[in-house]
């Protein structure tokens, strides 16, 4: 068991939106881990059920649990919340109707004590829908699949050779609840994005590795993380959680230096939002093309991708060019349309020329 005296401290926040009848379980899970030096962050983004009477008789029980009280803003609100109040060297993020099991923190903890490079650790996740451990099941996402036995879909993707960044921009490579995080990757990455209220944890760990932040997969049948399946939890509503993934590859397209991930990222994103339908594909296509913006993604729109690189940036420099004699109405109108897509207007061009309309009137003349 490892002790306090000299254990780094671990905090571990964990959001809470009207689940109050499962805080008590997850708040044990994490008070009952082998590592003994905790903070546990309860944020309560605006529950309406007895979420702060739950809390407040956890936070007199164990003086290690805090509650944090906050308007209705989303799990990323609120997970950001519990970022900008905690005190710990490592980072545990845990939905309230989840667990861990109770030597995930001592394992990983350890992992990343002997690792300095390494500022994500993730390890193996156990679904579940009932309190009786014995019942517990590794299983992929699908509800259905859970009593085939099937191997850990977390497993399955880490032992692929390929990149994170690339294996990321497939799909998520883990539940929220699997990783344990430096804090200063959150120093060097930045907050939650606020915006997103489904799939904010995979567009958090594709920045983390767009930035360089080095993962590792280290799982331990004794240290797993475990989700509670819902049937009308959020990642059952496939319509809601496509409509976020297309806007998490709009919110990443910027954070993408390499040209080819940004590619990806397009053509990922162009795929599922065609899958939604009609109404609002144009739009947001537009917007995944100006979040992505490079000479391969001008390539694909054009239908050029056959053609070769000197061509195709002989196209690109010749609408910049372009551009930059088009009348200031027009420059106006698009930089109105760039405006409307929700993005800023100092995006990154991965080392292309600046785009006349990101100019102020005078300098584009």
């Amino acid at each position: 068991m490892n002790g306090t005296k000299g254990a780094p401290l671990v905090t571990v926040i964990i959001p809470c939106y009207n689940d109050a009848e499962y805080l008590p379980y997850a708040v044990g899970a994490v008070l009952s881990q082998t590592h003994r030096n905790l903070e546990v962050l309860i944020v309560d983004d605006g529950s309406t059920d007895n979420t702060t009477t739950v809390a407040t008789d956890l936070t007199g029980a164990d003086a290690r649990v805090r509650y944090l009280c906050g308007t209705h803003g989303g799990p990323s609100s609120a997970r950001n919340h519990g970022v900008r109040s905690c005190t710990g060297e490592y980072l545990q993020f845990l939905d309230a109707d989840d667990a861990l099991a109770p030597e995930k923190l001592e394992f990983q903890v350890a992992y990343l004590q002997d690792n300095p490079d390494v500022g994500i650790v993730y390890n193996d996740v156990r679904y579940f829908s009932t309190d009786d451990l014995h019942a517990r099941r590794l299983a992929l996402r699908d509800l259905a699949k859970h009593d085939r036995g099937a191997d850990s879909w977390v497993a399955a993707l880490a032992v692929q050779p390929r990149p994170v960044l690339e294996k990321l921009l497939d799909q998520n490579i883990c539940p929220v609840n699997c990783p344990l995080v430096r804090r200063d990757v959150i120093s060097r990455v930045g907050m939650w994005n606020e915006r997103l209220r489904a799939m904010e944890d995979w567009e958090y760990w594709l920045r983390c590795a767009a930035a360089g932040v080095v993962f590792a997969y280290h799982s331990d049948e004794r240290a797993r993380a475990l989700v509670r399946a819902r049937e009308r939890s959020l990642s059952t509503n496939r319509d809601l959680m496509s409509r976020y993934t297309v806007e998490a590859r709009i919110s990443l397209g910027p954070h993408l230096s390499d040209s080819r991930m940004r590619l990806a990222n397009y053509v990922h994103g162009r795929s599922q939002s065609r899958a939604l339908g009609a109404s609002g594909h144009m739009r947001r296509v537009v917007r995944l093309a100006v979040a992505n913006r490079c000479v391969p993604v001008f390539a694909e729109i054009l239908g050029l991708r056959a053609f070769s690189l000197l061509t195709v940036t002989c196209v690109w420099r010749l609408w910049g060019s372009v551009k930059r004699i088009l009348p200031g109405s027009v420059r106006h109108a698009l930089r109105r349309l760039r405006r409307a897509s929700g993005l800023p207007g100092n995006l990154s061009n991965s080392g292309s020329d600046p785009d006349p309309t990101d100019l102020p009137p005078e300098s584009a003349q």
